[in-house]
């Protein structure tokens, strides 16, 4: 009976999908555009009535349930430009693949307010993916990239992605998250082809 208990206790949970957002941990960086990865999740999270905690892998997480469906959000604690070591962990422990990885960052090449969502590709310079896809070995999943636009004029790249929203676009910002959360939910009900067609024109954004 002991046994039977522990195996009850300590049995892995099947997830479908593994959800990454990719940011900085630490209130230094909490409200910064480089945290539109968190922020995304923190959508998510709040929608489902869910909260994040730390378990093994480094990296804050939620689950919810879709359906039969079981789905994991993860915020990695290991700061951007290592952001591949969390996930890596989850690829060798826990069953992430290609197929049920879904990562969202933030993307300096879109204007804020917009999402794009594509399977497959480089890294376009961005640090954080480009660890993931050293760590892991992978390239071929979904991503989905929160605009964040580009640095004003005399701002470096660096000092853009982790200051805050320039007052100018804050609004823009906000609703481009909100636009990446429902893009994740509808990837999971209704799949990639479908989400993307919807999100990478310009249906979702006439009304703005």
């Amino acid at each position: 009976m002991r046994l039977l208990r522990k195996n009850k206790l300590f049995r892995k949970t099947q997830y479908s999908h593994f959800v990454f957002g990719l940011g900085n941990p630490g209130e230094e960086y909490e409200d910064t555009l480089h945290n539109a990865g968190f922020h995304v999740l923190d959508a998510i999270a709040e929608r489902e009535g869910v909260f994040f905690k730390r378990i093994k892998g480094n990296a804050l997480t939620a689950d919810f349930a879709m359906g039969e469906k079981r789905i994991l959000l993860a915020k990695p604690l290991t700061y951007m430009n290592a952001s591949g070591h969390a996930v890596d962990h989850y690829r060798r422990k826990m069953g992430l693949t290609e197929e049920n990885f879904i990562v969202v960052y933030d993307d300096m090449d879109i204007e804020p307010g917009r999402i794009k969502i594509k399977k497959g590709g480089g890294h376009g310079g961005h640090r954080g993916l480009m660890s993931v896809i050293l760590e892991t070995g992978m390239r071929d999943f979904v991503r989905v990239r929160v605009g964040i636009g580009k640095p004003p004029r005399g701002v470096t790249a660096t000092d853009y992605v982790l200051s805050p929203p320039p007052p100018e676009i804050s609004e823009k910002i906000k609703r481009g998250i909100f636009h990446a959360a429902d893009a994740i939910m509808m990837l999971l009900a209704d799949g990639l082809e479908k989400t993307m067609s919807y999100y990478n024109s310009s249906l979702p954004y006439e009304a703005e």
